[in-house]
C-alpha cells in the first residue's frame, strides 16, 4: 500500500479559468513533437471531441518550485482570450485551455486516458526519472497518496490531482478546488 505524502498544504488553491499556477518554464502548446493535429497514441484531433467531459489537474514541481504547465496542451492554433483557449483547429481527447494545471479529458464515451498520453500529445517526456525535460528523482503523489507505479500508467479520474515532483525538497502536495463550473 502507498504511503501519504508529506501533509498537503492546509489551504486549498482556487483554480480558475486562464490563471497561470507556477513559474513559466515552457511555450505555450505541443512541441514539435507533440501532437499538431497527427494521431498521437491512437488519439485524434477533432473539431468536436464528446459528451464525456471530466477534469483532472497535474502540479509539476522542480526542487520544491512550482512549474506551470503551459496552456493549450492538445489544442493546435489555438485563440486565446484572457489566458484561455476559447477555440483551436482541432482539440484532442486529452488538452488543456489554461496554465492552472487542469486537464480536460473529453470523449464520446468514458475511456481509460493517462497522464503517459497526455504527455505524448504535449511531446514531452514522463519517467520515473524525467518529466518534461527535468531529470532527477521523481515523486509522483495522486490525490495526496504517493504513488509507486509508472507515472505514465496513472489514469485520469473526476476532480483527480496528480503531482509530480522532480529533485529536491519535495513539497506537501497542494489541494486545489476546482472552479464550480467544472
Amino acid at each position: 500500500m502507498p504511503a501519504p505524502g508529506p501533509s498537503p498544504s492546509p489551504t486549498p488553491i482556487q483554480l480558475t479559468a486562464g490563471m497561470v499556477l507556477g513559474q513559466s518554464a515552457f511555450p505555450e502548446g505541443d512541441t514539435s513533437s507533440g501532437g499538431h493535429g497527427n494521431v498521437i497514441d491512437g488519439i485524434a484531433c477533432a473539431a468536436a471531441v464528446g459528451g464525456y467531459h471530466i477534469h483532472s489537474h497535474i502540479s509539476l514541481f522542480r526542487n520544491g518550485t512550482q512549474i506551470a504547465l503551459p496552456l493549450a496542451i492538445g489544442i493546435p492554433n489555438p485563440q486565446i482570450q484572457n489566458g484561455f483557449v476559447t477555440n483551436g483547429s482541432c482539440f484532442y481527447q486529452l488538452h488543456a485551455h489554461d496554465a492552472s494545471g487542469i486537464v480536460h479529458v473529453e470523449a464520446q464515451r468514458p475511456s481509460a486516458f493517462t497522464v503517459g498520453q497526455f504527455f505524448d500529445i504535449w511531446g514531452e517526456q514522463l519517467s520515473s526519472s524525467n518529466v518534461a525535460g527535468f531529470s532527477g528523482p521523481v515523486v509522483v503523489y495522486v490525490n495526496g497518496t504517493q504513488y509507486g507505479g509508472d507515472p505514465r500508467a496513472i489514469v485520469f479520474a473526476e476532480r483527480q490531482e496528480v503531482t509530480l515532483e522532480v529533485g529536491s525538497p519535495t513539497v506537501a502536495p497542494p489541494r486545489y478546488i476546482f472552479p464550480s463550473n467544472y
